[in-house]
């Protein structure tokens, strides 16, 4: 291991050309993977089929009817599970794909690819500066054959795209320096568009913005930089950040009232859940080893420390992301820390480097600096092994509405009912994209009994409550549709 970190570390120091090779190597082998996991259809998450069918919208008109119908979608189900409509950013990507290629999921997906492999470049230009090119090319290595982030790729949702525009963001601010006026104008608002863009790709990207306003507070405040270049800053960043965004809402439907109404089962019992919650996810991505976490946790949380005074700003990205995470009552999985886990590799990479290098200096010795890259060197081995070795085991992304229960539901539905029926659907925005039919979803009997004139389609995988009164109309090994008279 000694011997080969020795290696790499001199092929890195002769020739940059090797770092582009590692990008090209890694991009091929997360292209080639995530390609062969890609099917046609989804699972049955409801935000994919919210963006897709905001995208058509905007193609074709009707934002508005598509905004007042997942409103009142929402409001009539037991409990809201998604803003009235999502920020504008992500349908507007997927915009173009649906007017030249239709209602393709693969097309949709490939924008993920794509947004993945400039987010892999990004990386690598940043860390580069940031750390050095051996820690460069390990976490590159590491974020692009992580075996999730490859099957998330075969999904069609915002956060990969959101993940790109953040690391842009970061990117770029890491090369902001201080100048004459024109320029600080000049940057400063090309880091507000940015921002914008992730900030309208995914809500919770509003921590990066945070974290670079309080980055400049706190370097006025240590006297790194006048008051007069701070209001500049800021002025040039907020004017333009908030001027854009006030311009979309005003032509776009707001989502804020239905992420308000998300924030209201928000309680201390929910904050201290989500600690729990989220301080485990990062060991899904580590393939849940305890190992990974034990080794490489505790230099971590010392990388963060020394991050305050060498890497200030993703400091105050983590721990912002972190708080807004707490307060969010719905626990959403690995996806809404994606940004943070080439940061943790970050500090992990700087604590490290710390104490083997004080442990060099102390026994005078310089071999034991080798082994800080040990741990990567072998999660990085482990990652490839792991991907290579699922993708060959049928393991792939589930398939739910393209399967031939589902299939059969959406026909009759499409051949049997009129656009102007009511359905109770566990997923409405599923039956809107699909099938053009509005639902709610409901869970007591009652409620559903009190629905005249009605469809329930109920998923066998749920509980099946009182059906007496009912008319079963369709029946398979999925769905059971009853006519609510």
């Amino acid at each position: 291991m000694i011997v080969f970190n020795e290696l790499i570390m001199n092929i890195a120091k002769e020739h940059k050309r090797w770092l582009y090779i590692a990008y090209c190597l890694f991009g091929f082998f997360y292209s080639y993977e995530t390609l062969s996991v890609l099917n046609p259809g989804h699972d049955w998450g409801g935000d994919f089929a919210l963006y897709i069918s905001q995208a058509q919208a905007i193609v074709e008109g009707g934002t508005e009817t598509l905004f007042e119908a997942s409103k009142a979608s929402c409001q009539g189900s037991y409990m809201r599970m998604n803003p009235d409509v999502y920020p504008v950013g992500y349908p507007l990507m997927l915009a173009p794909i649906y007017k030249y290629f239709g209602m393709n999921f693969i097309a949709f997906k490939l924008l993920t690819l794509i947004c993945f492999l400039i987010l892999m470049l990004t990386l690598v230009f940043y860390f580069i500066e940031a750390l050095g090119y051996v820690e460069a090319i390990i976490i590159l290595g590491l974020v692009a054959t992580s075996n999730y982030f490859i099957k998330f790729s075969n999904n069609i949702l915002a956060d990969i795209p959101s993940m790109m525009f953040v690391w842009l963001g970061i990117f770029f601010f890491s090369r902001l320096k201080e100048s004459d006026v024109k320029k600080i104008i000049i940057k400063y608002s090309i880091l507000s568009a940015i921002l914008v863009c992730a900030y309208q790709t995914k809500t919770l990207s509003i921590s990066v913005a945070g974290a670079f306003i309080l980055h400049d507070f706190i370097r006025y405040f240590q006297r790194k930089i006048g008051f007069k270049i701070l209001f500049l800053k800021m002025f040039v960043f907020l004017s333009i950040f908030l001027s854009i965004n006030v311009l979309i809402h005003l032509n776009y439907p707001s989502s804020s009232s239905g992420y308000l109404a998300q924030l209201l089962p928000i309680n201390p019992k929910s904050i201290l859940d989500n600690i729990s919650y989220y301080t485990d996810s990062l060991n899904w991505f580590l393939y849940n080893s305890n190992f990974f976490i034990f080794l490489t946790t505790p230099f971590m949380f010392w990388g963060m420390y020394l991050s305050i005074n060498r890497n200030l700003v993703l400091t105050l990205i983590t721990l912002l992301h972190f708080i807004l995470l707490l307060i969010w009552p719905f626990q959403q999985g690995l996806r809404f820390i994606f940004l943070l886990i080439p940061i943790y590799f970050y500090f992990f990479c700087l604590g490290s480097s710390f104490f083997f290098e004080a442990f060099a200096e102390k026994y005078k010795t310089a071999k034991i600096i080798n082994f800080r890259y040990s741990v990567l060197w072998v999660l990085l081995f482990f990652s490839i092994f792991n991907t290579l070795n699922q993708a060959h085991s049928g393991n792939l992304t589930p398939n739910d509405i393209q399967s031939n229960g589902s299939i059969e539901l959406f026909d009759f539905i499409k051949s049997n009912t009129k656009q102007t029926d009511k359905f109770i659907f566990f997923k409405p925005n599923v039956l809107r994209l699909i099938c053009q039919r509005e639902s709610v979803y409901l869970l007591d009997s009652k409620k559903i009994k009190d629905m005249h004139s009605a469809y329930w389609i109920h998923n066998k995988n749920e509980h099946l409550s009182d059906t007496s009164g009912l008319k079963m109309v369709f029946n398979n090994a999925n769905f059971i549709v009853f006519l609510i008279k």
